[in-house]
């Protein structure tokens, strides 16, 4: 697992994970899609979420303030086909994680699925 800590106003940071991957060449690898969901944001978009709690609270409004914690969680290419591992699945785990490690926070999940 990964984990970056985000400052200066990057609310949107972690979609960054969501932009094009590059083959040996440089070209760009096209995704076929986006599974995108959230955690503790009620109807509210991660970015929008996060701005409201802080200003409501009064909490991340330096510039230095970290904004967000960035974590990569990986697995093994081959637990899809040796142990049946999905995207659906992956994002279980993910918000499980999320909610017993960080209980009350926002949460973006965001898997490319092709």
């Amino acid at each position: 697992m990964n984990q970056i800590a985000r400052c200066l106003n990057e609310y949107g940071a972690p979609y960054n994970a969501l932009s094009p991957t590059l083959d040996k060449n440089g070209q760009i690898i096209p995704r076929t899609g986006y599974l995108i969901s959230s955690l503790n944001c009620g109807n509210e978009d991660f970015v929008i979420a996060c701005m409201c709690s802080n200003l409501k609270y009064g909490k991340n409004q330096k510039r230095k303030d970290v904004k967000s914690h960035h974590y990569i969680i990986s697995f093994d290419p081959r637990d899809a086909t040796d142990n049946g591992l999905t995207v659906d699945r992956v994002q279980q785990l993910d918000k499980q994680f999320c909610k017993e490690h960080f209980p009350g926070h926002q949460a973006p999940f965001l898997f490319p699925t092709g």
